[in-house]
């Protein structure tokens, strides 16, 4: 085991010194009995001149939806419940069946002027980063896609939510707040996970894969900076049904992570960055998995953007992700496994604009100029000898919301 595995699960399990966190989430907590609900629909088109995103984007795909619905209820003082049901089609990666992305009882232990304490219980959203909260709110970003070294869609399930523990707090000093977030629990593991971290539906099934997260991020009062650390440990595991499958016996996918984020805002613009660092191990699996030595990525991507007025606001950002940092070309994995070399990086420039024509419509669009195909689903390119190293993305997506 590495130092960094080692001390990652060190300073999550010290998050709960710090544990004051979060107090800017969407709801607050009041005394009367309160109900609301609230829901949204999105669509988005892509068009690619090579490799798809979300089905035959070659050809132009409309196989990109999401409807949700979610409510909340403060039954008492200091508790409140809420969830939010989710159906999301991409391409072949999400087949739009209905499920549970949260469901949680809140309870607030203690709440001062100089900040507050409280829990969560239930199917939790997973604090990681500066927008995974929110990340299928479009309202709530900048972007259509976020930077998919850091928020991948293929894998959006394994860093949505967890079923579990949560205890936030947040706590005041003279120039800004500290929030902090401490989860412990098990990730939510389905078919279309499977699918989408292994290529292909396996005969055996990913079985309960514990994980925990820690959070803790710094805001001033004026929101000009935030800057914060989640750190992440999980383990994804396999139950193997033995003969007939790839995998000869059960194993598990170590995986821990830590994300350096960073935010200024000043008048009309916004600058936004955030670094990984990612070390995974494949523990078990039987023969040739046996022989396999933990792997070592990072990413990282600077964000720019302007709010040109309240309703229009443009952006730019460059994206650099590698699947191993001691092989960026990738040319060392393509010698190992024989899959092209461009499957180890992505390198992406992206423009983008927003337009909020009325309060309830948020329309996008943005370009993606890319080298590399790090983290594109095998399930919407199955044949990865017919991937091209450099290509183009373009994305138009409308939402309402109710």
């Amino acid at each position: 085991m590495s130092k960094f595995c080692k001390w990652t699960r060190v300073l999550c399990a010290c998050g709960l010194l710090p544990m004051l966190a979060n107090a800017a989430h969407d709801h607050e907590i009041v005394g009367d009995t309160v109900f609301n609900l609230h829901g949204f629909i999105t669509q988005g088109y892509f068009v690619s001149d090579d490799n798809n995103v979300s089905g035959d984007s070659e050809s132009g795909s409309l196989d990109f939806r999401e409807i949700a619905l979610n409510s909340s209820w403060s039954p008492a003082q200091n508790w409140l419940l809420s969830a939010q049901l989710m159906s999301r089609r991409m391409g072949e990666v999400d087949d739009g069946n209905l499920r549970v992305d949260f469901a949680q009882v809140d309870y607030r232990f203690f709440d001062h002027t100089s900040g507050f304490l409280g829990a969560r219980l239930g199917r939790v959203k997973i604090p990681y980063g500066i927008y995974n909260d929110t990340r299928d709110v479009a309202f709530t970003r900048p972007s259509i896609m976020l930077p998919q070294s850091i928020y991948q869609e293929g894998t959006r399930n394994l860093l949505l939510s967890a079923d579990g523990l949560m205890l936030y707090g947040s706590h005041g000093f003279s120039q800004g707040i500290i929030d902090s977030e401490l989860l412990a629990g098990y990730l939510v593991v389905d078919t279309e996970l499977e699918q989408a971290l292994i290529g292909f539906d396996a005969p055996g099934k990913l079985d309960d894969s514990p994980a925990a997260f820690w959070r803790v991020m710094y805001k001033s009062y004026d929101q000009t900076v935030q800057y914060g650390l989640t750190l992440a440990h999980a383990k994804v595991r396999y139950d193997s049904v033995g003969a007939g499958d790839l995998f000869p016996a059960d194993g598990e996918i170590a995986v821990d992570q830590a994300v350096l984020s960073y935010q200024y805002n000043w008048q009309r613009w916004a600058f936004t960055s955030e670094y990984l660092f990612r070390e995974s191990e494949v523990r078990g699996f039987g023969g040739i998995f046996d022989s396999q030595k933990p792997n070592m990525g990072d990413a990282v991507y600077g964000q720019l953007e302007y709010r040109v007025s309240p309703k229009v606001s443009l952006f730019v950002r460059r994206e650099l992700g590698y699947a191993n940092k001691h092989d960026r070309n990738g040319k060392q994995a393509a010698a190992e496994s024989g899959m092209p070399a461009h499957r180890g990086y992505l390198r992406d420039w992206t423009l983008g604009a927003g337009w909020q024509p009325a309060m309830h419509w948020l329309l996008r669009a943005e370009l993606h100029h890319l080298k590399g195909t790090m983290g594109l689903s095998p399930l919407d390119n199955p044949d990865s000898s017919e991937l091209e190293q450099n290509w183009n993305l373009f994305i138009l997506q409308a939402t309402y919301r109710f």
